[in-house]
């Protein structure tokens, strides 16, 4: 029988934060405007960051980001601001085309264009700047991404070619910049409202910003016959020295000078029974059948989460600022 949890408890053994972290007693404590003062709690050490620049092709682990309203920047790099389109002009993620994983996105040295390498094909270069390619292959797409409405504009014929060939059928590619209207969090057109207004995203799903915990990873690895890594599951962030699954009760969330928010839970699907070394989907639909056992939510939650297991957490920003790895984490508790 699968457990359940909600946003305020967790009944998964009855994990205590700070267990790993004997001696944790630091607290931070920080000022709102309001004047109101949270306290926070060490949590565990930002372990790794990761990058998507592109929606579900391959992530990048970077020493250092910047958190902005917009979601996590590495240089000229923006995390899920590049998103792929079929001939439909629908967006495509690796539940439809798991070798999508197999894309590595990276950053010319002159920072001017995107780079994409893939088995099997030359490097393909993408201005960053969109005004570079030609005239006439300037436009701006409209799609739907999930429940929203979005724009992008289109990275021109060059690109489109290469994904063709690619995928060995019509595909494109949007790039969301300066000039992108955001999506607002909260008109995500969820069945239960979810974020603060002024909370934005450009292709990401839900929120700026996800997180999760290794130790929590490590618990869900001991219950399968295979081991699966972080990347499977595509956060921006990875916190170790903390307890399985505390990050579920972490209301906010300081690391370097930036503050973050929890939104919800993160929902999982397809995506993560891809295998992001090979790009295809597992034979026994893992890990969704092992998280389907003991992280299901409250069947009050259902009108957010549905039949979906959870594992890790969304957040919006609350405070802009740096990251680095090796950051110290903390927290403050739902």
């Amino acid at each position: 029988m699968a457990e359940h949890f909600t946003n305020r408890q967790l009944v998964l053994g009855g994990l205590v934060a700070g267990a790993a972290l004997a001696g944790a007693a630091l607290l931070y404590k920080s000022s709102q405007k309001t004047g109101q003062k949270k306290t926070y709690k060490v949590v565990g050490t930002l372990e790794t960051i990761y990058i998507h620049p592109v929606k579900s092709c391959r992530a990048i682990e970077i020493p250092k980001g910047q958190c902005t309203k917009h979601g996590l920047v590495y240089g000229a790099l923006k995390d899920r601001h590049w998103m792929i389109l079929n001939e439909e002009d629908r967006f495509q993620t690796m539940s439809h085309e798991p070798t999508m994983v197999l894309i590595t996105p990276s950053l010319s040295e002159d920072s001017r264009y995107l780079v994409l390498n893939a088995p099997n094909m030359p490097p393909l270069k993408i201005p960053i700047d969109l005004n570079k390619i030609p005239v006439g292959e300037r436009q701006v797409i409209e799609t739907r991404l999930w429940r929203q409405n979005v724009t992008g504009k289109h990275c021109g014929q060059e690109a489109e070619a290469w994904l063709t060939k690619y995928f060995g059928k019509p595909m494109k590619m949007i790039y969301g910049d300066d000039d992108t209207k955001p999506r607002e969090v909260g008109n995500a057109g969820r069945a239960v409202p979810i974020g603060k207004k002024g909370d934005l995203m450009i292709y990401q799903e839900d929120a700026g910003f996800n997180l999760m915990a290794d130790s929590s990873l490590v618990d869900l690895n001991s219950k399968m016959k295979a081991s699966l890594t972080a990347r499977n599951f595509r956060p921006n962030f990875v916190v170790s020295n903390s307890q399985p699954y505390d990050e579920d009760n972490w209301k906010y969330i300081k690391v370097g000078d930036v503050v973050l928010r929890h939104v919800k839970y993160n929902e999982r699907c397809k995506v993560t029974t891809v295998d992001p070394d090979t790009g295809k989907f597992s034979n026994n639909n893992d890990p969704l059948t092992t998280l389907k056992t003991y992280r299901m939510c409250q069947p009050e939650d259902k009108p957010l989460y549905h039949d979906a297991p959870l594992f890790g957490v969304h957040l919006a920003i609350d405070q802009q600022g740096t990251v680095t790895k090796g950051d110290t984490v903390y927290a403050v508790y739902e």
